[in-house]
């Protein structure tokens, strides 16, 4: 009520996330996670030094004495960007598909550099939708690379930013190539049954017990099917436009 400091108060403060160190007054050095309880000194003053995690963002402190509180807000920088990496959503894709490039920036500790400036570029087939960007709060930057439907080869893309005034690049590289067709020879009861894969629009034969079947796939996962009445062995061979895509034998009960 008179306003004079009170010591020998114990005050507890905490934030999360945040490593506590605090001197005591023979010099002695503890350090708390979360959460440090204190002795007010001489007219009622205490004082700690706080850490965060090189995160980044905004930390809520909270005092209390006995039944009273208060709280203040802080707020960390990132920490300086020291890192860049590059991924692709995936290393091997069909013509005509898309797939996301991202890039993220990350400081000494591993965690993300939000405001750098990335710059994006892509050789061979493809093209990404964007060539450059700004990492975001999550330090990431994502783009398309988008190819066409009869691309062919391989794409090397390739993301620079400016890290501690050092330009570094790094590089990612995505195979863009068709599924090539494929037969697969399954026997229920007397019958032989032929399945082929990824052959639509294609002329696909199957040669089972020495009868060749020849028929245009109109979809994935054609069948072709042959009943053999005397059990035994029975050759089987698969073209795919000509092509052998496979060749076993099998045996009908």
């Amino acid at each position: 009520s008179s306003n004079v400091g009170v010591e020998g108060i114990p005050v507890t403060l905490s934030a999360t996330g945040i490593t506590f160190k605090y001197t005591d007054g023979n010099g002695k050095v503890r350090y708390s996670r979360d959460t440090i309880t204190v002795l007010s000194a001489a007219g009622g003053s205490y004082s700690v030094a706080a850490y965060s995690d090189a995160k980044g963002g905004s930390v809520v402190f909270t005092a209390a004495a006995g039944s009273l509180s208060k709280t203040t807000t802080v707020t960390f920088d990132t920490g300086v960007a020291s890192a860049i990496a590059l991924t692709a959503g995936s290393a091997s894709i069909l013509p005509g598909q898309t797939v996301d490039v991202t890039v993220k920036v990350t400081d000494a500790a591993g965690a993300a550099v939000k405001g750098i400036a990335v710059t994006l570029k892509s050789t061979g087939v493809g093209y990404l939708n964007s060539q450059s960007g700004t990492t975001d709060a999550d330090g990431v930057v994502v783009v398309k690379l988008i190819t066409g439907t009869n691309d062919s080869g391989t794409s090397t893309i390739s993301a620079t930013a400016s890290l501690a005034g050092v330009d570094t690049t790094k590089t990612a590289t995505v195979n863009v190539a068709a599924v090539e067709p494929s037969a697969v020879v399954n026997v229920v009861g007397h019958r032989v049954y032929v399945k082929f894969n990824d052959a639509k629009g294609e002329e696909v034969s199957a040669v089972i017990g020495g009868v060749r079947i020849t028929k245009t796939a109109t979809y994935s996962g054609y069948v072709i099917t042959r009943w053999i009445k005397t059990p035994g062995k029975v050759a089987v061979k698969a073209y795919v436009a000509g092509d052998l895509v496979k060749a076993s034998t099998v045996t009908v009960k």
